[in-house]
């Protein structure tokens, strides 16, 4: 640490970056209707932990990685990190490495983001702000099956377009991520210290704007390119809600899971 050579705008740009690492806890809150005990306190619970096990791995692989990547010259920053465990102990822990990287992106993330994101449309659904016909649940599982198709052919489509763009798309992913995280802060001071006039100042006040000018700021010193697409993807989403409340299209459905 160098604070004469400090850039904090680059520092924050390396964060908005690094952002998407740690993008998947949040996933957690779009299953809070299948758990059957206390799902408000379990859903926290268990996003708190996943954050702290996340954080942890992440600072002590990378500590280590960088400990030992000292003087080292890479081949290509995207193998940067193979490089550095061949180093560490030949070419079968690269070889490992590149193979549970595959296996984890490929199987295990892939797997929780379209639980997650059929999740989130079912729910848009039911609510009225998409298309009534994915809000439908299997008879036999319970899941919201034609939410989960949809949301695979779309990866499959995403994946394919943007196989040569992978930065914009990731940029495209933190900004919406980011802006999200902005309105929650925003919504537990309007609902905590508004609406039920709570008084508990560092838990309902403090903590949500010390995160919401953290998450501003990254934001803020995000690329241009990436604060460009995010603001047309805004942009997108407010004209859809226009037309959607014009057309009256915001009634709930009684009871999706009959359907």
């Amino acid at each position: 640490y160098h604070p004469q050579t400090l850039n904090f705008a680059l520092l924050m740009q390396a964060v908005s970056i690094a952002v998407l690492s740690f993008l998947g806890f949040d996933a957690i809150s779009t299953l809070a209707e299948e758990i059957k005990e206390d799902p408000g306190r379990s859903v926290g619970k268990a996003a708190l932990i996943t954050l702290a096990v996340m954080g942890t791995i992440f600072v002590v692989q990378t500590w280590i990685a960088t400990d030992l990547a000292a003087g080292m010259g890479f081949k290509s920053a995207d193998t940067a990190f193979y490089e550095i465990a061949e180093i560490a102990a030949g070419s079968w822990l690269a070889t490992l490495t590149a193979v549970a990287t595959a296996l984890a992106w490929g199987v295990a993330v892939a797997i929780t983001s379209q639980a997650a994101v059929s999740r989130l449309l079912f729910g848009m659904a039911r609510d009225g702000k998409l298309p009534k016909v994915l809000a439908k649940v299997h008879p036999k599982h319970n899941t919201p099956y034609l939410s989960i198709y949809l949301v695979a052919v779309l990866s499959l489509l995403i994946c394919y377009l943007f196989i040569d763009a992978v930065d914009i798309l990731t940029s495209l992913i933190n900004f919406g991520a980011l802006s999200g995280f902005m309105l929650l802060h925003l919504t537990v001071i309007n609902h905590y210290w508004r609406r039920q006039k709570s008084r508990q100042f560092v838990r309902h006040l403090l903590c949500p704007v010390i995160g919401f000018v953290i998450v501003a700021a990254i934001m803020y010193n995000m690329g241009v390119d990436a604060q460009k697409l995010g603001l047309i993807w805004i942009a997108l989403g407010l004209v859809y809600l226009f037309f959607l409340n014009k057309l009256g299209a915001s009634t709930a459905l009684p009871d999706p899971s009959k359907g």
